[in-house]
């Protein structure tokens, strides 16, 4: 296991959440602005009983930990003006998960961070429209356990069991027309999502990693983030409609895809022995999308679909659908000893409707990044009064024959502290989605305090 420096560190954090909690900030600091600040502190502790399972140089420790710090300020320097700010601190033992901190904006660097800026913009409030600049969120879809509609945001996926999702610089413009909103988006930047570094537990070892090539050559792969010229901004609009029974969204997209390809970059064909030079990049494309989603009684149903085109050939052309529904039971309940029972399902199906090949350079498209291709998914959840709720999912590939499946018990101690013992399994052929992962079962305990 590693030293304890990255165990201390997560230590502190949590220590100086919780004395940051324990204060009236207002005692401290005298601010003719309103604002308001909260937070929320978590850590983890995993034990992962398959770790030899681990392929040569990958990280292999039985027990690892990972904490998060995450504040959010909101300053209010007019009725009808508001200055948001999100900051994420993180501390793991994984191996060179955290470098450094706060990275510029449209870097290509995709090293996740000690110290991340999450959020930060402005929004005005207008008396019919709503204006926002900066990193914001943005947020498309309709799915509780996996859109495939919500592409269009950034963030870090270091640790696969704890993703953390961050804003995209852009600038908005939502438009109220009676109960419904026209969003416009303009995103003249692009910056790189938080990855995990080669060699971690977490790291794609599959699809855009390998490529198919000789074994005999090295390859060095580098993301690439587009500058910010007009040739490369991107834009999104988006319709949503609010009905008594149905409510519904559309939208339009043209700009960067939200995949990545893998380009070799080297000029000549490399020998064998030579390093295979390759870039992460994400091609031009066109996407539309549509999601609906209605109630009766206990039924909630609802569906999204996506079509992306890709221009010059260089990604695959794919339509993707998915359709699920949610039900919280009354009569099931009882025989399992619990006060409430909700039970979700979705499937997902992806056509390809053309494969990438007019760009001669093309190592891999981005077919083993696009999650549920052919898959069913399906969370329950139990609650036993207001405190205890148990928990299971299980996702499975039909087109790779890959799955996860996990559960456990969360623990509310009371409003603003959780406990949580939970497990998951990954299997399937090393080089699908989840069965990469086949050396990362775990069992994991921890805690998450909101202040």
């Amino acid at each position: 296991m590693k030293t304890s420096w990255a165990t201390l560190f997560s230590l502190s954090i949590i220590g100086f959440s919780f004395s940051v909690a324990g204060q009236d900030v207002s005692e401290d600091f005298t601010w003719d602005l309103d604002y308001n600040i909260s937070g929320t502190v978590e850590a983890y502790s995993s034990y992962f009983p398959n770790n030899d399972r681990a392929a040569k140089g990958q990280e292999n420790d039985t027990w690892e930990q990972w904490s998060h710090l995450s504040l959010t300020g909101e300053l209010f320097p007019t009725d009808s003006l508001t200055v948001t700010a999100k900051i994420d601190a993180i501390a793991s033992t994984y191996r060179d998960a955290e470098q450094g901190v706060f990275p510029k904006p449209n870097i290509s660097r995709d090293q996740p961070r000690y110290l991340d800026l999450n959020t930060l913009f402005v929004t005005y409030t207008g008396d019919d429209f709503d204006l926002t600049a900066g990193k914001a969120p943005l947020k498309v879809g309709v799915a509780e356990l996996g859109s495939i509609t919500d592409l269009y945001g950034t963030g870090n996926g270091a640790n696969l069991r704890h993703g953390i999702s961050a804003g995209v610089w852009q600038t908005t413009a939502d438009i109220f027309i009676d109960d419904d909103i026209l969003s416009v988006s303009w995103l003249p930047l692009e910056e790189a999502s938080r990855r995990p570094p080669e060699g971690s537990r977490w790291a794609d070892r599959t699809g855009l990693e390998k490529a198919g090539f000789n074994d005999l050559s090295p390859i060095e792969i580098k993301t690439k983030t587009r500058s910010g010229k007009p040739e490369h901004w991107s834009g999104l609009l988006k319709y949503s409609g609010f009905g008594s029974s149905l409510d519904y969204f559309v939208t339009a997209y043209w700009g960067l895809s939200p995949y990545q390809v893998l380009r070799t970059t080297n000029v000549t064909a490399p020998l064998p022995g030579e390093t295979i030079y390759q870039e992460r990049l994400r091609p031009k494309a066109f996407i539309a999308s549509a999601g609906a989603t209605t109630t009766w009684e206990s039924w909630k149903f609802y569906g999204e679909t996506l079509y992306q085109e890709t221009a010059d050939g260089r990604d695959d052309d794919f339509f993707r659908y998915l359709i699920g529904v949610r039900h919280n039971d009354d009569r099931i309940a009882p025989f399992l000893g619990a006060d409430e029972l909700s039970m979700t399902a979705e499937w997902s199906h992806e056509i390809i409707t053309s494969g990438a090949g007019n760009d001669p350079r093309l190592s891999a498209s981005s077919r083993s990044l696009r999650l549920q291709p052919r898959s069913l998914a399906f969370g329950i959840e139990a609650k036993y009064g207001d405190d205890l709720k148990l928990q299971i999912g299980s996702d499975y590939n039909f087109r790779d024959h890959d799955y996860s499946t996990g559960g456990g018990l969360v623990y509310d101690w009371n409003d603003n502290l959780s406990l949580s013992l939970t497990g998951f399994v990954f299997e399937g052929q090393e080089d699908t989605h989840f069965g990469k992962y086949n050396h990362a079962d775990l069992i994991e305990v921890g805690f998450e305090y909101k202040f």
